[in-house]
């Protein structure tokens, strides 16, 4: 099981009043994850919060406040079962390497990076979508990026570099121009201490990846990140077609601009044994008002 802690904090040079905010932390119901606990705590208390369903079957809590305060806190602790996955061989692809990137215009294109990845599969959809996300993990460089927004595929390619939503992005786009279906994935990833082995790269904060609709598995996931396929060590929190629909949170405060200070993310996850009893009591947060 995976136990994950997540506070986000902002802070403000007075009191400002805040408007409504989208909340996207509460995992996913996903047949091979499952939520055991859960704890949400919100700093001032909101006057009203309820959970709902998107299109997609995330969850979104909406949470509306009626008092000003200096500070805005969002604290939510989880703890999640996985389940088995199983994933049929994928082989490797014969002659990848060296695999040139970047030289022309053409090889900055998504489609036409994605097109040489099928041509070397003879169109074997899964080899060729592990290969891709292989070869962003071994050669662009992962940048923690502060920044809003998301890069755009074609510049991914030509940098060679990006954050983990910017990677999981280059894999949608070039999997759609293939015909397949693709969405992008927010979440967390499990990066444990290393045996012998390089960490595991984007754990710390928040994650992203891709999941991509194979004609061999089904919807697989693919984290070009570190180079994985398969939701070991992943919890999913929301799947989208666009990054700006799975943010962790959302909202506005009603103040000047001077009035924002600065906002700090805490994340950890980490591994615990299962309970010596299989059958762990679930116990929602009261705040959400579900069961």
């Amino acid at each position: 099981m995976l136990r994950v802690r997540h506070i986000t904090r902002y802070r403000y040079a007075r009191p400002v009043r805040f408007g409504e905010h989208r909340l996207m932390l509460r995992p996913r119901e996903d047949p091979d994850q499952t939520l055991v606990f859960e704890r949400l705590r919100i700093t001032p208390e909101p006057g009203r919060i309820e959970l709902q369903r998107d299109g997609h079957g995330n969850f979104l809590g909406i949470a509306e406040f009626d008092s000003s305060w200096d500070e805005l806190c969002f604290d939510s602790e989880i703890l999640v079962a996985r389940g088995a996955e199983a994933l049929p061989p994928i082989p490797p692809l014969p002659g990848l390497w060296p695999f040139p990137l970047g030289a022309t215009a053409e090889e900055r294109d998504p489609a036409a990076w994605a097109r040489r990845f099928m041509a070397l599969s003879h169109g074997e959809v899964l080899p060729a979508l592990a290969a891709m996300n292989a070869q962003v993990r071994r050669d662009f460089t992962y940048r923690r990026r502060l920044e809003r927004g998301v890069q755009t595929p074609d510049e991914t390619l030509s940098l060679r570099s990006g954050a983990c939503r910017d990677f999981a992005v280059l894999l949608v786009t070039a999997a759609r121009s293939l015909g397949l279906r693709a969405r992008f994935v927010s979440g967390y990833v499990h990066c444990p201490e290393p045996a012998g082995g390089p960490r595991r790269l984007g754990g710390g904060h928040t994650h992203a990846w891709t999941q991509v609709l194979t004609p061999e598995a089904g919807w697989v996931d693919f984290d070009p990140t570190s180079g994985r396929v398969g939701a070991e060590g992943l919890i999913r929190v929301a799947v989208a077609d666009d990054p700006a629909d799975a943010l962790p949170i959302q909202g506005v405060y009603l103040g000047a601009a001077a009035d924002f200070l600065h906002m700090h993310v805490e994340v950890s996850v980490e591994s615990e044994a299962p309970a010596s009893n299989s059958a762990v009591p679930f116990e929602p947060s009261q705040l959400w008002g579900v069961a």
